[in-house]
């Protein structure tokens, strides 16, 4: 209905602009009468009732990826533990899943789950989204560890130029003004560039849980436990000699397609060089690939678990996804496609740093010049190698396999 109000009004100025105010004075009410209701009816009993050794690990938007899920897996392989580790999640999937892999789970929002909450001690999130339907105010008493999804290049949280611009009401009650007791980030330069995306009280420099298994082959093995032998034939294929080169675009609003690629003309191409050529498109993706009968070209699962196929990956192509900063632990060539930067950068989603200085690899922009650029890349010197290290150091002050002990050995001296 407002899309359709809106088309209607566009042509008119003066009564879009009215339109315009009048709807975010709307969003702002909603917002601050739903705040009063979870400070006045859920807070108080949050604040009275005693908590219990649990720790509730719950994602942005209630899936098992990423930091997450591989902070809950070590969590739960801790021997001799007194402190109960649970996901939170309000996807039936998930849900189902983790059950039936003897992992402790509640679904939201259930009832009994309302009432669980408000025992939790502490809560581990990564991102801004989980604070959604009134859990902040079932957990406002927990102390709360803001973990994040990622490096990036992109700007988050408060520092997000749509969240300036918000008056100082509107600021107040949305959920990048939550209030973390610690956020963790990858190097002190994260923590100068993006500490101020927070508000917090305590700051923890350390790795990303999920790149624990670039180091670790336990955490690898324990990963695949849970979602199932998803890389073998990846790994098969580069016994027989293949190269694996994998594609990782970024997430596009008003993209449906990959007009980018000639599937067709790639394939030829991979073929040619003894290469498969993975794509990985992001969730959200709506992009109808044709790769049946293209025996070079293969769609990972965009659902599943990217990081043990980046373990064994020989090249990453991507443009502005942050996953190329966690490849960059692995100190492997990386390719960068940015084909619509202006388009992106100008409108789509503002960067937070210099792409070109924060970017170690060739950049091309036709799929000619990355065709080209793929077998120079790994048939030549690597010339970026260096570079790539200097970012590395750069972005992780941390290349270990450690990450997840260091902060459950923080939260535990800290927070239980």
């Amino acid at each position: 209905m407002f899309r359709k109000l809106k088309r209607t009004l566009k042509h008119n100025a003066a009564i879009l602009k009215v339109y315009k105010t009048a709807r975010q004075i709307i969003k702002i009410t909603l917002k601050v009468l739903l705040n009063i209701i979870g400070y006045v009816f859920i807070a108080p009993f949050s604040l009275i009732v005693p908590k219990k050794n649990q720790v509730v690990l719950t994602s942005r938007f209630g899936d098992f990826e990423g930091n997450l899920k591989y902070l809950f897996l070590y969590l739960n392989d801790l021997e001799h533990q007194e402190t109960e580790f649970i996901f939170l999640t309000d996807k039936g999937k998930v849900f189902d899943k983790l059950n039936q892999n003897n992992l402790k789970v509640w679904k939201y929002p259930k009832i009994s789950t309302l009432f669980k909450l408000l025992t939790v001690k502490v809560v581990i999130v990564d991102g801004n989204e989980w604070a959604s339907r009134f859990k902040p105010f079932f957990l406002i008493k927990a102390k709360k560890v803001q973990i994040w999804h990622g490096t990036g290049l992109k700007t988050i949280g408060l520092l997000k130029p749509t969240y300036q611009k918000l008056s100082k009401l509107h600021k107040a009650v949305r959920k990048e003004s939550i209030c973390y007791d610690l956020v963790a980030l990858s190097s002190d330069y994260q923590v100068q560039t993006r500490g101020k995306a927070f508000n917090y009280k305590d700051m923890l420099v350390n790795g990303l849980p999920r790149n624990d298994i670039f180091f670790n082959e336990n955490f690898l093995k324990r990963g695949l436990t849970y979602d199932g032998s998803s890389i073998e034939k990846y790994k098969r294929y580069k016994e027989e000699g293949y190269k694996l080169v994998t594609y990782t675009p970024t997430w596009r609003k008003h993209q449906n397609d990959l007009y980018q690629l000639d599937l067709d003309k790639l394939n030829e191409f991979v073929k040619k060089y003894n290469i498969k050529f993975i794509l990985k498109l992001h969730y959200k993706h709506q992009c109808n690939l044709q790769t049946k009968n293209l025996e070079n070209i293969i769609e990972y699962d965009k659902y599943a678990d990217i990081y043990p196929l980046l373990a064994i990956t020989d090249l990453l192509i991507t443009d502005y996804s942050s996953i190329y900063l966690d490849y960059l632990l692995l100190n492997k060539p990386i390719v960068f496609y940015p084909y619509d930067s202006k388009e992106y950068i100008d409108g789509e989603r503002a960067l937070l740093l210099d792409y070109d200085k924060t970017t170690p690899g060739a950049k091309v922009y036709s799929q000619e010049q990355l065709q080209r650029e793929i077998h120079k890349t790994l048939n030549e010197k690597d010339q970026f190698k260096e570079e790539r290290l200097k970012m590395q150091r750069q972005f992780f002050n941390y290349a270990d396999g450690n990450s997840s002990q260091r902060l459950w050995h923080y939260i535990k001296e800290n927070f239980l």
